[in-house]
């Protein structure tokens, strides 16, 4: 983050750079992963990491504002990598491709108990109504 004899600024910029796209959004740099995607207030770059099962790694940096996150644990698959993405969202409010497809049952989970309720509430509505005519 600041001025080392390892990486110099421009080397750091370069591997900020996008190289890697779905469609216009660039997802990887040269090496680390873009999290901040092409939101412009903001340039989180980062990396997770697991040997197995059971260790995950994650870190997370904030370019624009050097805030950043390193988290190191073992006992859970993903769970440095969750808390990480949601240090992503409570920083820069950026719900990241990454994490939605990390996501991804769960979320459609939640859309289709949505579904079901909204079904099971207009049945009711409608056979309220029909009771009453």
């Amino acid at each position: 983050m600041s001025k080392n004899p390892v990486l110099s600024s421009s080397t750091i910029n370069e591997m900020a750079t996008a190289e890697t796209f779905i469609g216009t959004t660039g997802i990887y740099g040269l090496g680390p992963h873009l999290y901040s995607q092409n939101d412009k207030d903001s340039q989180i770059i980062g990396h997770d990491g697991s040997g197995n099962n059971a260790i995950n790694t994650a870190a997370r940096i904030d370019l624009k504002s050097k805030d950043g996150i390193i988290i190191l644990e073992t006992g859970n698959y993903d769970i440095a990598s969750r808390m990480a993405d949601e240090w992503i969202f409570w920083k820069a409010g950026i719900a990241d491709y990454v994490v939605m497809q990390r996501n991804k049952s769960y979320l459609l989970t939640l859309l289709l108990v949505g579904y079901l309720l909204i079904i099971i509430g207009v049945i009711f509505i409608f056979k309220s109504s029909s009771k009453q005519s």
